[in-house]
């Protein structure tokens, strides 16, 4: 590896304290049951491959990927499977549950050991762990290592900064894992054959720029290039919020071509290549109301919102709503018997008893837009959602919303401007070809 200096974009370099035992990701007791959802929204799901009173062992594959957006989803444990169930979940969307009865025995079947990775073998390891769906180029993040002849990745990008507020686990993931994440970000670049790898994550987050600095000063990964580089604290934090600072700052030159990998992706793919493990589990910040921060725990798929509760000591009698991937924009599970799915980073839990629902009159105070790292004016395209005018809202711009939820958040009228802006944006999506002669 060619060491490169962690850059400061116009940050003052400070000191990071050392890590206590609080910033450990902690563990779930093991559950009873687990309910593994097989349907991961619209386009994401996997054909059931267990029947009732099949004996399952610990990442036994029990769904296998089906449709343009399939993915492979493993048992968090050993043990039988006791029903399975078919239910309408969050937004109306179809899913099935395979409901294990946990032996607590976590008798083990690993993926194949891989004799090598090469290029060939590294893809086929990314979909049979279940860290990616399958499909063509037009679904999945699978499709940007499908190269055509002479095309070229210039880097991996790993996004270690947060991308909601209350949310911190993916910070947490990687200072908890900081040597194998770096290993699986180099497995990345591997695959796609770049010698680049640039790791961004946020100024404040100072024991993690620490521990990264460290890491890099002591392994060493051959023949790739690992850039660090820090940012000012900026909510939120996306992707493409990512790449337009990189690109304002030169550190990619324009018209580079790159893959966008999370924390969570890179730790996963350590573990699907380097221990033959499928993704089984995931860290999730656990939020309580008002927005304080519980803990981070490492969540195993299939818990239900009910195990958490009852974890971090959270009354259900004052719990008014779950919600999940984000604090503003994320969406609520419609139980605690509901599972959480491995997408979520984020669970929180609202006590407040004020009427949530309750929005008032927009003030025209324009403090979505200032707000807005997209540079949209969500007041408008509220406007337009609510009027159902699809033409206006997509000349608009809703088709660049990152769905952050900053605009609900600043909103001082508390309209849920987040919340119909991203179901609009599903439905004009939806609309295919009706909407291609809008200019």
């Amino acid at each position: 590896m060619k060491k490169t200096i962690t850059s400061y974009l116009g940050i003052k370099p400070s000191r990071a304290p050392k890590l206590t035992q609080e910033d450990r990701v902690l563990n779930l007791a093991e559950q009873d049951f687990y309910f593994v959802p097989l349907i991961f929204g619209d386009i994401t799901s996997a054909d059931c491959v267990v029947k009732i009173h099949d004996k399952v062992k610990k990442y036994q594959q029990v769904g296998r990927q089906s449709g343009k957006g399939g993915v492979s989803v493993f048992s968090p444990c050993s043990g039988e499977v006791v029903d399975i169930i078919e239910k309408a979940g969050r937004e109306g969307i179809f899913n099935i549950l395979v409901k294990i009865k946990n032996d607590k025995k976590n008798t083990p079947l690993l993926l194949s050991k891989m004799e090598n990775t090469t290029r060939g073998t590294l893809l086929k390891r990314m979909i049979e762990s279940g860290i990616m769906t399958t499909g063509d180029r037009k679904v999945g993040a699978f499709k940007n290592y499908l190269l055509k002849e002479n095309e070229t990745i210039d880097a991996i990008v790993v996004n270690a900064c947060e991308t909601d507020m209350f949310k911190s686990s993916e910070t947490k993931t990687f200072q908890e894992y900081t040597r194998e994440s770096i290993i699986g970000a180099s497995l990345f670049a591997k695959a796609c054959n770049t010698k680049r790898i640039i790791i961004v994550n946020n100024s404040s987050a100072k024991r993690l720029i620490a521990k990264i600095d460290d890491v890099l000063s002591k392994e060493i990964y051959n023949s790739v290039v690992i850039d660090h580089i820090v940012i000012t604290d900026r909510q939120p934090l996306m992707d493409v919020v990512v790449a337009e600072i990189l690109g304002t700052a030169q550190i990619l030159a324009t018209g580079s071509h790159v893959i966008m990998h999370s924390v969570t992706d890179c730790y996963n793919y350590y573990k699907a290549v380097a221990e033959n493990v499928p993704v089984v589990s995931r860290i999730v910040t656990v939020v309580s109301d008002k927005g304080k921060r519980l803990n981070n725990y490492d969540i195993l798929a299939g818990t239900t919102a009910d195990a958490v509760a009852f974890m971090v000591e959270q009354n259900k009698k004052d719990v008014k709503m779950i919600i999940t991937e984000s604090m503003m924009s994320g969406v609520a599970l419609e139980n605690f018997e509901a599972p959480l799915a491995l997408s979520s980073g984020l669970i929180v839990m609202k006590c407040d008893n004020e009427n949530t629902s309750k929005e008032y009159p927009c003030i025209n105070c324009s403090a979505c837009v200032s707000a807005c790292p997209m540079k949209l004016i969500p007041s408008w395209l509220d406007k337009y959602t609510i009027e159902n005018d699809k033409v206006r809202a997509r000349n608009s711009g809703i088709s660049d919303c990152i769905n952050c939820g900053n605009c609900s958040n600043v909103c001082p009228a508390k309209r849920h401007l987040c919340q119909r802006i991203s179901r609009f944006k599903k439905a004009i999506a939806s609309s295919g070809n009706d909407m291609e002669a809008v200019k």
